[in-house]
């Protein structure tokens, strides 16, 4: 329940005008789960040993996949992901990082 407080806070920030710059590293990984959720796609968690790899991965995939039409919003996400300068982990697990990769994705398939 705790991670929809998350999810909720990175569509906001995109949705400011301007947008809010300022995310964090589970800004970052929840962000990449919106937009993955709606590009159909997925990372693969196993690869992900630090912060930085889910910005390489996500980053990685999107340019992989320029053909899919995204929303205002999923291109403000991205745009953010790419510029947000990664930071060590304080607060956050690798696990929660992950979990909120995986777990926005299969909220929006299923």
């Amino acid at each position: 329940m705790i991670y929809e407080i998350i999810y909720d806070a990175v569509i906001r920030k995109a949705n400011t005008n301007p947008p809010n710059r300022f995310i964090a590293n589970t800004e970052m990984a929840a962000g990449a789960g919106i937009v993955l959720s709606h590009m159909n796609g997925e990372l693969d968690t196993e690869k992900i040993t630090a912060p930085s790899d889910i910005k390489e991965l996500f980053l990685e995939y999107v340019e992989n996949n320029k053909n899919v039409n995204l929303s205002k919003t999923d291109e403000i996400i991205i745009e953010q992901i790419r510029k947000y300068p990664v930071r060590e982990m304080v607060n956050e697990t690798m696990d929660d990082l992950k979990y909120l990769i995986k777990n926005n994705m299969r909220q929006n398939q299923g």
